[in-house]
């Protein structure tokens, strides 16, 4: 989903620790992880830095995602994966 700058500009504008934001990179990001601890820490940490951001909870789930994204025309940027 596209962030709305206004709503960008208004959290940066604000320094709230929750709401701020140090940077904002334009692009898709997959992260492909099985912990649940380390996906919601990815999660928290990327969330309003990204343009879009999306889960997949193993390799198999990874791959299918970017495949899928590839074939609709929105491929991601950037997949974070760890190597276990």
């Amino acid at each position: 989903q596209m962030k709305n700058p206004d709503e960008l500009l208004r959290r940066a504008a604000t320094r709230d620790s929750q709401m701020s934001m140090d940077v904002f990179i334009p692009c898709r990001v997959l992260v492909a992880e099985d912990t649940r601890a380390i996906q919601f820490m990815l999660t928290r940490m990327l969330t309003d830095s990204v343009t879009s951001l999306a889960v997949a909870e193993n390799g198999e789930q990874a791959i299918a995602a970017v495949e899928k994204a590839a074939a609709s025309g929105t491929p991601f940027d950037l997949v974070l994966m760890d190597m276990h």
